[in-house]
């Protein structure tokens, strides 16, 4: 803290002075620890040593910068939650949760189409769990979630949750390169990746960060490699949301909804929604961006806009692959946005969904 964002003052600041950098970098957010509440971390914790220890954290590092915004690594568990929050909920501004959904770090067997659909159930449950918790310690308008980790897939890391985690690199190191399998990042990891980010959009009041992790490579967006960079599947549904959703939030209200029965990893049958809606508009200009997400993996959805006062061209941007197995690779593309011109925009306007596709539809 010292180092980073202190003038001059103690050796630490003078120190980054030394290293060519005379200004303060003046960083904002900080998290203590990651994951501590796992065993296999080192400086892991039961819940009264990390609420204590998280307490006297906090206390140093307002001390140095007042300014700083801190959060602190939790996880959807009540007796940890309540320790943590009870001893230093008073210093904190956000609490940190992490998620994974589809846990293959020691087997690398992927969770088909049907089965990443299966996640999407109820996808939410944690924030559910954590704006609970805060609500019933009064400390909803003080404390954000930060979900400043998540992904569809664990890394593939075998034993690395083991003492014994391998004596050769054999062993250890070089089958992880199989994370970067690009053939694996198809629709079913698009599909889910945008199903998650309208829960974490319907969820803004409550949740200010959200963090895919990691951005490049083993299950990043973006793969690279010498001669360039692969835009896998996941990479273009940030590019439709940051670059074609507005940022403010709509409430909704869907009538009808579509169902499709899937069967998870446990061999369970689940009857999930095949369309997921969010709706946005923009603080900057007029217009309404819809996004929705067709989940059924072989049959096309019709969709209704009913839009009070809604007016203007109706623009439709699809991310969709031939089947739900398309993926991107060095010289392979088969995921890929699609642009259509709809025309005017009209009362219970129907929009045609593809099967296995991501949608935002502008009225502008």
């Amino acid at each position: 803290m010292e180092y980073c964002n202190l003038e001059t003052e103690g050796k630490y600041a003078k120190w980054r002075i030394e290293n060519g950098f005379p200004s303060p970098h003046k960083v904002k957010y900080w998290s203590i620890g990651n994951e501590n509440y796992g065993f296999w971390e080192i400086g892991a914790k039961d819940s009264k040593e990390w609420s204590r220890l998280v307490k006297e954290s906090v206390k140093m590092i307002k001390h140095v910068d007042p300014l700083t915004q801190l959060s602190a690594a939790a996880l959807t568990d009540l007796d940890w939650n309540i320790h943590l929050l009870t001893e230093a909920g008073d210093f904190l501004d956000w609490i940190s949760i992490h998620q994974y959904w589809d846990p293959i770090n020691q087997t690398n067997d992927y969770a088909d189409y049907e089965q990443t659909m299966a996640y999407t159930h109820r996808i939410g449950h944690s924030i559910e769990k954590m704006r609970g918790l805060l609500t019933a310690m009064n400390l909803e308008k003080k404390i954000k979630i930060a979900f400043d980790e998540w992904n569809l897939r664990g890394w593939y890391h075998p034993n690395v949750h083991t003492i014994q985690q391998g004596i050769t690199k054999e062993e250890y190191l070089y089958p992880r390169d199989k994370n970067d399998d690009n053939t694996k990042y198809t629709m079913a990891d698009a599909i889910f990746t945008a199903c998650f980010l309208n829960e974490l959009n319907r969820n803004c009041d409550i949740v200010g960060m959200a963090n895919y992790a990691p951005a490049v490579n083993t299950r990043g967006c973006i793969f690279t490699y010498p001669e360039g960079i692969v835009l896998r599947s996941t990479y273009h549904v940030f590019d439709l949301y940051v670059n074609y959703m507005g940022d403010i939030v709509l409430n909704t209200w869907s009538e009808n909804m579509p169902f499709i029965t899937v069967q998870n990893k446990a061999k369970e049958n689940l009857d999930i929604s095949a369309l997921d809606i969010l709706v946005s508009k923009w603080s900057d200009k007029p217009g309404i961006a819809v996004a929705a997400v067709n989940k059924n993996p072989l049959n096309f959805q019709s969709l209704q806009l009913d839009i009070a006062g809604a007016k203007g061209n109706v623009k439709h941007f699809c991310l969709m692959g031939e089947s739900t197995e398309s993926y991107n690779d060095i010289n392979h593309e088969e995921v890929k946005i699609q642009k259509k011109d709809l025309g005017s925009f009209s009362d219970n306007r129907e929009i045609i969904l593809p099967p296995h596709s991501i949608n935002i539809i502008q009225i502008l």
